[in-house]
């Protein structure tokens, strides 16, 4: 059996039809949509197209966007992270430049009933 037949038979007794019930099917199927077919392969086909255009398109926008440094994440040469000048002299700061505590948290009141 090939792949095709193995695929058919599957599709046939999953939803009960025979092989003549899924011939008869077929034809009343062409019968109806006869006329139609053709449109509805091109807009089908046409839709495949804009699918894959639009994927690309978003392919080489993530491509570009990751080849791209972000000035926020400039690195040396060594591929660390630029470091302050001097780590110990803000070790012990709490204090954030315009004097508040970044870590205080503001005080909270019970909800009232």
């Amino acid at each position: 059996m090939t792949l095709l037949h193995t695929d058919i038979l599957a599709l046939t007794l999953a939803w009960g039809f025979s092989g003549w019930e899924l011939g008869i099917l077929l034809v009343l199927g062409l019968l109806i949509f006869g006329r139609r077919l053709p449109e509805l392969g091109r807009s089908v086909g046409k839709t495949i197209v804009e699918f894959k255009k639009g994927l690309a398109g978003i392919e080489s926008d993530v491509n570009s966007s990751s080849n791209t440094p972000t000035p926020g994440n400039s690195s040396n040469s060594n591929g660390n992270a630029a470091l302050p000048s001097n780590p110990q002299s803000n070790a012990g700061n709490t204090q954030s430049q315009d004097g508040s505590n970044p870590y205080a948290q503001s005080p909270t009141r019970p909800p009232q009933a």
